[in-house]
């Protein structure tokens, strides 16, 4: 409400207006309001707990402004960039390769988008080992600056592509089922990594069947950075229904590197007279076994009867109540 000013009544109105001016000039001055933001538009924001358990609800924070960010420096600037490999430790690429003796660090694919910048490089040693690394880079005083550690891909693989878009990194390769030869690899797969506080951490994969259908999982529920009790709610749908209809989860620490607990559940086709057909899941989840409000990542993957590898894999990152 605004500020009401109490004055005695006055005969004579000349007087009345002088003593309306002065108090207007001896009246303080306004505070400066504080310029407020919300969350970027899009991120997640968490509710209230529904009643009678089960994951918070998930709301849209409301958009605003967008502040500008950093102007990305020339994606060319990556061919001389420093770097650091577990291979080989820190070293500069000049002109994106590095030699030393019978060390070479050769930079295959770059690609950025905003202040994100991610590039594969392939490191050989002297052997016939050629090793493939994604590197994750942030813009930090207008060059790129390699954020984490780099994730290893894998020994001899071809990388069709490098995107970043959307805050993540799309890698399209072809990689080797584990009984193929290194010289000549045959899977193809699309394998999203999301940079987070844990590092560049595999967050999608998919793969295609030999028709060249894509074989995907696209988890509806829960939402990514939920917080969750048990049982755990999941609901998705597969773009191919998996060997016998079986789907794995698996819950892993944040970092995705260590398994805690692993389980199977079925999922139902869309037309049980039709194979390989699309299908949904919809299941509920033990508790992952951690301690209150620890962070874990959910995976619900497809397991290959073949070799054990991933053919598709969704995921998301869950706080445990």
């Amino acid at each position: 409400m605004g500020r009401r000013l109490m004055l005695p009544a006055f005969r004579n109105l000349a007087a009345l207006g002088i003593l309306l001016l002065l108090a207007a000039c001896n009246l303080p001055s306004p505070e400066a309001s504080p310029v407020l933001t919300a969350a970027p538009s899009g991120e997640p924001r968490l509710t209230e707990m529904p009643a009678g358990g089960g994951a918070l609800s998930i709301t849209e924070a409301a958009p605003t402004q967008a502040v500008p960010a950093e102007p990305s420096p020339p994606l060319s600037t990556l061919q001389n960039v420093r770097i650091e490999l577990p291979d080989t430790g820190a070293v500069i690429l000049q002109e994106g390769r590095f030699i030393a003796g019978e060390t070479r660090v050769v930079l295959d694919e770059v690609a950025a988008e905003g202040n994100l910048g991610a590039a594969v490089v392939y490191v050989n040693l002297g052997g016939s080992g050629n090793f493939a690394y994604l590197l994750t880079f942030a813009v930090q005083e207008g060059r790129f600056v390699q954020q984490g550690a780099a994730v290893f891909l894998e020994d001899r693989p071809e990388i069709r592509s490098l995107k970043v878009a959307e805050g993540r990194i799309l890698v399209d390769a072809t990689v080797h089922w584990a009984d193929e030869p290194f010289c000549c690899p045959t899977k193809h797969v699309l394998l999203t990594f999301l940079p987070t506080e844990w590092g560049t951490l595999l967050e999608r994969v998919s793969t295609f069947t030999p028709e060249g259908t894509e074989r995907r999982i696209a988890l509806s529920a829960p939402a990514n950075f939920a917080e969750v009790v048990a049982p755990v709610q999941v609901a998705g749908r597969v773009s191919v229904m998996p060997f016998e209809n079986t789907l794995t989860y698996r819950y892993a620490t944040p970092d995705g590197l260590k398994v805690l607990e692993e389980g199977g559940f079925m999922a139902q086709p869309d037309d049980p007279d039709t194979m390989g057909g699309a299908g949904s899941f919809s299941a509920a989840l033990p508790a992952p076994p951690v301690s209150p409000y620890a962070d874990v990542q959910l995976q619900i993957l497809e397991i290959s009867m073949r070799d054990g590898s991933v053919l598709a894999m969704d995921s998301v990152w869950l706080t445990v109540k």
